[in-house]
């Protein structure tokens, strides 16, 4: 049985003349785990909105949807509200009441049911979700994980028929993210829950997923299983830009030309890299290393709490940083990331230590809605930067220059993201501090950034980027540390940083290990396979 059935959907937003999708047909079968993914702006967040009417995005709206064979404008509100959960992006924005037990008990009050009902559903729930232990906890001291996990048991708990999610792990460290995906295949395949996600992290996805559907400029492009997806992108184009986002095995799988099976877990790609370049030499990818010895921003012995009464998150923290350098600290959700960048940014002040910054900083927020405060992208930009041929090049470089006329909170993750970086460069800074700057971005605008990001290290701007994203980091990085309880490890090159990890590393470092050590991005695992 179809539970949602698309036909020839299309939408158009407000004073927009370009369609946000474009005569959109597809089926849902129940209990079916279907991934929708695409470049950032391609409609996926229109289209899983438009699938929830309570979330559903102004604008006029063609064609039909059907849920459980009836039409959704003819569904009860009571009907939409309780079977179609939704999980969105930013778990902070979703999260309502002031402990776990009340965000927990919010929709079962809502539906009406008894203290007692409500109790044992709570019960049942909270220890499904692993939620027992802090099912007294304030919402507001929970870590990202904690949160979105909460957000999804919230959702379940109204037992709905099908759960839609967007992008629920862009802010999620890898450990995190994999529990999250863990708990919801369990729904998936114990409980018979529907699940239609869209999430630019597939390598998580593609194992446990029966469908996956690629989506560009409003359309869909490719909709089959996980293992023939590669194969689906390559009639498309040889080199389409999705092709970035695949996980890593499948990867491995596009540059073979093999007529096996396409792996899409780490261990069929162990096996595939075995098969196919166990032993093959290559040059690996190091960062051109900075040798300045000008110290442009240092951290000693800093202490950080957010009460007096409450534990230390920075706990007699160093940090040293020199120009020119691109330094990423990674750790897990919680571990005080985005306080040392507000620490050093001067947004908090530690209670023992010292700060010294060199030159002017710049910081891109987790959230970079927060950075516009105009009605439109070029107003805000034009505040800070009178130079509109400067304006204009930075756009075109981040390639945002046809949302100069938007106003800034109707544009995707992805999208914003892009859009915060080129009111930063505006500033002309010489540090800029990078609190997650790939979240919400497709491979793409990761690639183009990671692109930039060394540009402005060559040129002499410092970076100092805290991230979930260790593929990312291990591309671009000249330096890494890891923050764990308070305190930064050793700072390492890449390679050293990342070869010494077993859990806390990259894809392309899981696969290879073993057989050819020493690989940590996916360009290096590629090439040795192109070279096989």
């Amino acid at each position: 049985m179809e539970i949602f059935s698309v036909k020839n959907l299309s939408f158009t937003y407000p004073q927009m003349q370009t369609k946000a999708l474009d005569d959109v047909s597809f089926s849902v079968k129940k209990g079916e785990f279907c991934v929708i993914c695409g470049q950032s702006g391609c409609g996926k967040t229109t289209l899983l909105r438009l699938l929830k009417p309570q979330s559903a995005p102004h604008g006029e709206k063609k064609g039909e949807i059907l849920f459980c064979s009836q039409s959704l404008d003819k569904c009860s509100d009571v009907d939409t509200a309780f079977k179609i959960g939704y999980v969105a992006q930013n778990p902070e924005n979703q999260i309502v009441t002031d402990t776990v037990m009340h965000e927990l008990a919010f929709t079962l009050e809502n539906m009406g049911l008894s203290s007692e009902e409500i109790n044992i559903k709570i019960s049942e729930t909270a220890t499904y979700f692993g939620l027992s232990k802090i099912i007294e906890q304030k919402t507001n001291s929970l870590s990202g994980g904690q949160m979105q996990i909460l957000n999804l048991a919230a959702a379940s708990v109204a037992e709905p028929d099908v759960l839609i999610l967007d992008e629920p792990a862009s802010q999620l460290d890898p450990v995190s993210a994999e529990n999250f995906f863990t708990i919801l295949d369990k729904l998936n395949k114990d409980l018979g829950i529907t699940v239609i996600i869209c999430e630019h992290r597939l390598e998580n996805l593609f194992p446990i997923a029966d469908r996956i559907i690629v989506m560009e400029q409003g359309k869909i492009i490719s909709d089959t299983t996980p293992r023939d997806t590669c194969k689906s992108l390559c009639a498309v184009s040889q080199n389409h830009p999705m092709m970035l986002a695949l996980p890593v095995p499948t990867r491995l799988f596009s540059v073979s030309h093999s007529d096996t099976i396409c792996p899409i877990t780490v261990k069929e790609g162990r096996e595939f890299f075995d098969n196919h370049c166990s032993g093959k030499n290559i040059s690996l990818n190091k960062q051109a290393s900075n040798n300045s010895a000008d110290e442009i921003l240092s951290v000693k012995n800093v202490y950080f709490r957010y009460e007096k009464k409450s534990e230390d998150v920075l706990l007699g923290l160093d940090l040293t940083v020199k120009k020119g350098e691109i330094f990423s600290v990674v750790g897990a959700n919680g571990s005080g990331k985005s306080t040392l960048l507000s620490v050093i940014g001067s947004r908090l002040k530690p209670y023992r230590g010292k700060v010294k910054v060199s030159e002017k900083t710049a910081t891109m927020p987790q959230n970079p809605q927060l950075l516009f405060v105009k009605d439109t992208l070029m107003e805000d930009f034009k505040s800070v930067c009178g130079d509109i041929e400067k304006i204009n090049t930075l756009s075109q470089r981040f390639n945002v220059s046809k949302f100069l006329n938007h106003h800034p909170y109707d544009l995707s993750g992805g999208e914003i993201q892009r859009a915060g970086f080129v009111k930063l460069l505006l500033l002309e800074p010489k540090i800029l501090l990078l609190d997650e700057p790939t979240k919400g971005c497709d491979s793409f605008s990761k690639a183009e950034l990671a692109k930039i990001l060394r540009e402005l290290s060559q040129s002499g701007i410092t970076v100092l980027l805290v991230t979930h994203d260790l593929d990312f980091s291990a591309e671009v990085s000249t330096v890494c540390a890891m923050l764990f309880n308070g305190t930064l490890s050793k700072r390492l090159e890449p390679h050293e940083f990342y070869c010494g990890k077993r859990f806390y590393t990259t894809s392309a470092n899981k696969i290879s290990r073993g057989i050819q050590d020493g690989i940590i991005t996916t360009a290096e695992l590629l090439s040795c396979v192109e070279e096989g």
